[in-house]
């Protein structure tokens, strides 16, 4: 498949019809006898896909996409690039390779990279790709990692990367780290013998603290978000480590990033100030409350919160670098028949739900608001356990 779909006039063909409709597409016949449509569609549709997941490989003529799942699985060039800016070293063993994208961006922190993937058809994309790119650093192999290690008992590497997979024979999701393949938990030891460093990548549904207590050895977690979504979360394991880890919640933006970083011995020191609105209100990113940083950001950046579990936070005086949205309150108002009265006037409005008896579905067939617009609601509990509606607008940082 690969030799065929190299071919100039195939690349050509491809990067002709980026902006093409795949349905349309889909039902025309291939201009190439030995290259069925479906695989055509296919290769246009990852270029699609590559240029806001991707986009340095998107105009890179004899690069191949993989089938539409391992495209979706894959990791982001922005996610991927930030694994390259927290480990570096001489050599790196990628355990579990798939479509390669972390590999070619960690090859620019590292000289040497074995990459080893089990599907014959992923591992073959990736080796073509390695080479498309120009990475020479990276040899490329299909198989077992574990297997590798245990015939080459001699090889140590400064990091091995890990990001096992999380479905069953069968396809469906696993929720234990335990259940993921590889088991790191079994094989902790044995990869030990083969690193000091290890990072691991998870899926963001696993919680945090258990497979902290699971693997005993954790360094640091990294909560890795883009465009306010949790995509991973990254622990760095060191042989030997016996300390408390250092949490980060990171939300990547295009510019700058916004991080916060705690251990969860200061998140539960923290007593955080609670109060009424005041004239700001603001709504951590997602990384933020998935790291759980719901207390340390009351001292981190000088905010009161409005109720234990609602994590949504005030202050007289707008906090710019706050890690999330900002709004200016226009008015709070009890959840009473005149607040109701008043979102009966409504006609659109972006609604947000926290610690709330009814969802944002439930609210706007209610009241009839249609999504958009200048005007957010967040409907919330107070400390005082009263049920309130707080119209805002949001503040552009």
């Amino acid at each position: 498949m690969i030799d065929r779909l190299q071919r100039q006039e195939v690349q050509s063909f491809i990067h002709l019809n980026e902006s093409s409709s795949l349905t349309r597409l889909a039902l025309s016949k291939s201009p190439f006898l030995d290259i069925p449509m479906r695989e055509l569609v296919e290769q246009i549709e990852g270029c699609q896909k590559s240029k806001e997941k991707i986009p340095s490989w998107s105009d890179c003529l004899g690069i191949i996409f993989p089938e539409r799942v391992s495209m979706e699985q894959c990791s982001s060039e922005a996610t991927a690039r930030f694994k390259s800016q927290i480990i570096t070293g001489k050599t790196l063993l990628d355990m579990t390779g798939g479509f390669g994208v972390d590999t070619a961006f960690l090859a620019e922190t590292f000289q040497h990279i074995v990459y080893y993937e089990q599907n014959q058809q992923l591992a073959a994309i990736a080796q073509h790709n390695f080479k498309t790119l120009s990475l020479k650093q990276i040899d490329a192999f299909c198989g077992d990692a574990l297997n590798y290690l245990s015939n080459n008992p001699q090889e140590h590497f400064d990091w091995i990367y890990l990001d096992p997979a999380r479905r069953d024979e069968n396809g469906n999701r696993v929720a234990a780290l335990h259940d993921c393949t590889p088991d790191i938990i079994d094989h902790l030891d044995f990869l030990f013998e083969h690193t000091n460093h290890i990072l691991l990548k998870t899926a963001p549904m696993l919680d945090i603290k258990q497979v902290i207590t699971e693997l005993q050895v954790v360094k640091s977690v990294y909560v890795v978000a883009l465009k306010n979504d949790v995509r991973e979360v990254l622990y760095l394991l060191e042989n030997g480590f016996s300390g408390e880890p250092v949490i980060h919640a990171i939300h990547l933006q295009e510019i700058a990033q916004e991080k916060v970083t705690f251990s969860f011995s200061e998140e539960h020191s923290v007593r955080p100030i609670y109060s009424l609105p005041q004239r700001f209100l603001f709504e951590p990113n997602a990384a933020v409350l998935k790291a759980g940083a719901f207390n340390c950001v009351c001292e981190f950046f000088s905010v009161n919160k409005l109720h234990k579990n609602s994590h949504l936070y005030t202050s007289e005086i707008s906090v710019a670098h706050f890690p999330g949205r900002h709004f200016e309150i226009i008015k709070t108002l009890e959840f009473n028949k005149i607040a109701q009265q008043e979102l009966k006037k409504l006609e659109k409005a972006n609604i947000t739900v926290r610690n709330f008896p009814e969802t944002v579905k439930q609210l706007r067939q209610k009241y009839k608001i249609k999504e958009g617009g200048e005007d957010y609601l967040f409907f919330t509990t107070l400390h005082n356990e009263k049920k309130c509606v707080i119209f805002c607008r949001k503040i552009n940082s």
